[in-house]
């Protein structure tokens, strides 16, 4: 075997690993402030930036100062709290019950009894109106369960069950009590 061939056979089976070089020294400081200086100058480049409002140029600034500079308006925040609206109070009826045709008395659930003008606010904000309730077949009892009735849908609300939906989630518009009702009523 040939010395040509000797080297060939060597250098297939010990390939040599082409050297890495050093790493190059860096002129950026081991700070905070030496790294922050090397992603990009804070000052201002001078690259003209055109406006949508006229021809005039501004200066824009680049590297690390872009990504924390803003754009925003300078209205100045309004003064105070902001306007909340004040909670829905809901009213029910209290010891209501109902008697059946044998004499019977049974408690009813004050939380589906609101009282007149609770339902009225109820149906006020569902721009419905009240319709009053009352047992049949000799079947009484001491007030009437209050129903909203919505011009549209296809079923009516219990006014005390809706009160309460609204005094837990708020009368906004779009709020998790209207989704619920809407659902209920047969809009949604």
């Amino acid at each position: 075997m040939s010395v040509h061939a000797i080297n060939q056979t060597q250098a297939i089976l010990n390939p040599q690993r082409p050297a890495v070089p050093p790493p190059a020294t860096s002129a950026i400081g081991t700070s905070f402030g030496d790294i922050l200086g090397a992603l990009g100058s804070s000052k201002p480049s001078t690259a003209p930036v055109s406006t949508a409002s006229s021809n005039t140029t501004a200066t824009a600034p680049t590297g690390f100062a872009a990504l924390f500079s803003s754009n925003l308006s300078t209205t100045p925040a309004p003064s105070g709290p902001p306007t909340i609206a004040p909670p829905f109070v809901a009213t029910y009826e209290q010891g209501a019950v109902v008697t059946d045709v044998v004499g019977g008395t049974n408690p009813l659930n004050s939380i589906e009894l609101a009282t007149a003008s609770t339902a009225a606010q109820v149906a006020q904000l569902l721009g419905g109106t009240v319709v009053n309730m009352e047992p049949t077949n000799g079947v009484t009892q001491t007030v009437p369960t209050r129903m909203i009735s919505v011009p549209g849908a296809t079923n009516e609300i219990n006014a005390g069950l809706a009160a309460s939906l609204f005094a837990q989630f708020g009368t906004a518009q779009g709020s998790m009590a209207y989704k619920l009702l809407d659902k209920d009523l047969g809009i949604a």
